[in-house]
């Protein structure tokens, strides 16, 4: 990418939803700039230039490994939103070294410089001495600006054969706690693939399944990681990413273990592992309403951003005043135009990467995702009355389950949604009943980036990903091909589905059995 420095207000990469913080945007406004939005990426811009209240000092520390992958960085620290802050008081002047030392250790050996907002140096004015720093590291720098390649796929050409049912204890079984969303859960965080290979994590009893055998191998240092809601999620090659505490620490460090290598540990963010994705570039992590984005990097899992949210097209926090709305599953589209979280009482369509980078000349301003697609999915039962919430107000009370949902491989067949039970959809601000067409007869549909339906099928979506969906119609399973719509025999499933999960990045899907006894497989 042909720009090399890049602006980041600190507030806008900590705000859940675009209305929360439009800092950058603003900005751009005030000084009459736009241009293009870049391709996607991880990584940061070579010389990167940050402005960061003194509130969010926090976030940055946990942000310190994602941004020692830059060749500088120039730090505009702004002071003046902190109730506590005195410039003329030595304890809070040695405070903020300290802090500052702080920092520079945690980004090792990476040019670091400072500006600092103050009355004789406005904000604005310490922007732009901050960009002319930028511009003198820029001119010596040679490193290119990655972009995302698309999500690596196997065909089923070369994806596993079905396997047989496997016996599987989920952590909290016959506990009160652990229902079908519960099992879920785990089985959808604990799923990977190495090179079209798939394997279960069993974080409780510390073993790698292989979902085409049954097949169990011991891995060192992973039985116990699991627990009753506490996840761990599958890296590639057979790692995990956990949740742990510190001694004495009470915010969480997230901790990636990798075969063969020392564990490492970042910090940042809240709730519980819920997916790596397989190419290993990006993990997610949180709890009810949101979650957050962590780039995989030489140091470890980073805090990199939170979910992309608005209201009230986003998951809901808390239910009838006392459930709270917890996370399952996230997947990413391989042509990284879209993102789907799954939560136990709703699903959500956002616009691929929570934070883009838009091109203003020589310089690139990351700002939070906006617009299509974006669409807020769930289920919600006929006659229900028990509790106010109005579905066609996409109350967070009418929202009883989520919606099976699955992001198609084009914007022209942007997202997969299941229709097994009555099913509405908030998109553009208005909502609809999806369907099904007649009560008790399943049905799928097809959607474009534009939330057009562009086919509808009979039958009970399973799971998918990408160009393919596992669906069961008239006793069997079948394997459609959205972009032909081939139907591909998989035979009678065996026993009943509570559930199912798609291994991203592959045709194979893992069903959940739980009656009469807790069980997977893999078509």
């Amino acid at each position: 990418m042909p720009a090399r420095i890049g602006l980041i207000f600190l507030d806008d990469l900590c705000a859940f939803a675009p209305w929360i913080s439009d800092r950058a945007p603003s900005w751009a406004a005030s000084r009459e700039l736009d241009g293009p939005l870049l391709p996607p990426t991880f990584a940061p811009p070579p010389v990167l230039v940050v402005v960061a209240r003194s509130l969010t000092w926090a976030r940055l520390e946990d942000a310190a490994p994602w941004l020692a992958e830059a060749d500088a960085l120039i730090l505009v620290v702004d002071p003046r939103d902190d109730p506590g802050h005195d410039e003329d008081d030595p304890e809070l002047r040695e405070l903020a070294g300290i802090e500052r030392e702080q920092l520079r250790a945690q980004l090792g050996a990476l040019p670091l410089e400072f500006v600092d907002v103050s009355p004789a140096q406005p904000l604005e004015q310490a922007i732009d001495a901050a960009l002319t720093l930028a511009r003198a590291r820029a001119s010596s720098c040679t490193r290119s600006w990655p972009t995302l390649a698309p999500t690596p796929t196997f065909e089923p050409t070369t994806a596993s054969e079905a396997g047989p049912w496997i016996a599987w204890t989920p952590p909290g079984w016959r506990r009160p706690i652990c229902e079908t969303n519960e099992a879920l859960r785990h089985l959808a965080a604990g799923l990977g693939h190495g090179d079209g290979r798939p394997f279960f994590l069993d974080g409780l009893a510390g073993v790698r399944v292989d979902l085409r055998t049954g097949a169990r191998e011991h891995i060192d240092g992973l039985a116990g990681s699991a627990q009753p809601g506490w996840p761990i999620a599958a890296a590639p090659g057979g790692g995990w990413l956990d949740q742990r505490r510190a001694p004495g620490d009470a915010r969480p460090s997230w901790t990636l273990h990798r075969l063969g290598h020392p564990a490492q540990a970042c910090g940042g963010g809240w709730g519980r592992a819920i997916a790596i994705d397989p190419g290993g570039r990006v993990a997610w992590t949180g709890g009810r309403c949101h979650f957050d984005w962590r780039v995989i990097t030489a140091r470890g899992p980073a805090w990199w951003t939170a979910s992309s949210h608005d209201w009230p097209c986003g998951h809901a926090k808390k239910l009838y005043g006392f459930e709270n709305n917890e996370p399952l599953t996230v997947q990413l589209a391989a042509d990284l135009g879209a993102c789907a979280s799954t939560y136990e009482h709703d699903s959500l369509l956002t616009p691929g990467l929570p934070l883009r980078w838009r091109e203003l000349g020589e310089l690139c301003l990351a700002e939070r995702a906006r617009g299509e697609p974006r669409a807020l999915l769930f289920v919600r039962a006929d006659g229900e009355d028990g509790f106010p919430g109005d579905p066609m107000q996409a109350d967070e009370d009418a929202r009883d389950a989520f919606a099976p949902l699955s992001l198609g491989p084009s914007p022209a067949l942007r997202y997969v949604v299941g229709l097994e039970a009555p099913t509405y959809r908030l998109a553009g601000g208005a909502v609809e009943r999806l369907g099904p067409t007649r009560a008790g007869a399943a049905e799928w549909i097809v959607c474009d980036a534009e939330h057009r339906v562009v086919h509808r099928a009979p039958g009970r979506m399973l799971a998918g990903w990408g160009p393919w969906l596992v669906i069961q119609h008239n006793a069997q399973l079948w394997r459609v091909d959205l972009r032909t719509r081939a139907q591909t025999p998989l035979g009678p499933s065996g026993r009943p589905i509570a559930g199912a999960v798609a291994i991203v990045g592959t045709p194979m899907v893992v069903l959940l059995g739980l009656e009469p006894t807790p069980a997977l497989r893999l078509v």
